[in-house]
């Protein structure tokens, strides 16, 4: 388990180069990038940062039950832009598992801000197409392409 001290050294949602060889590093160390990830999430008081760790666990989000979870705790943040990315995490994954929270919290009005994010996760999930988050229209015009950091 990487410290948690040393994450927030490192991980502070500015998506510089320092961000980027960090979560390489934990990759070559062989660390659970996805775990570490939402560990940090829970501990983290910047919205800056909790939404690097929604970024950063994305790629994983198809094969890690972590980054899933990850993104479970984060769409319902106080955060608008981490709820967002959440909800991109959601669709990725496209984990039925996901609607009953996406479509609660969709019924909330403290996160009514979110309410076309929420709708997109659903619409992508339910059509078991993840770049439908992007393409609300479905027009076939866009594409969600995640790309993990090479190490």
């Amino acid at each position: 388990m990487v410290n948690t001290d040393k994450i927030s050294d490192h991980l502070d949602g500015s998506g510089s180069k320092k961000e980027r060889d960090f979560i390489r590093w934990m990759m070559r160390e062989n660390a659970d990038v996805a775990k570490e990830l939402k560990s940090f999430f829970q501990a983290a008081n910047s919205w800056k940062a909790r939404s690097a760790c929604v970024y950063y666990a994305m790629p994983f989000a198809r094969e890690s039950n972590d980054a899933f979870e990850l993104g479970i705790i984060a769409v319902s943040d106080k955060s608008k832009i981490v709820r967002e990315r959440a909800c991109q995490l959601l669709a990725y994954s496209l984990r039925t598992d996901a609607l009953p929270v996406l479509e609660r919290n969709s019924n909330l009005e403290e996160f009514s801000s979110s309410l076309n994010d929420y709708a997109a996760a659903i619409d992508a999930i339910k059509c078991k197409n993840s770049d439908y988050f992007l393409d609300r229209d479905h027009s076939g015009m866009v594409k969600m392409i995640i790309k993990p950091l090479l190490i």
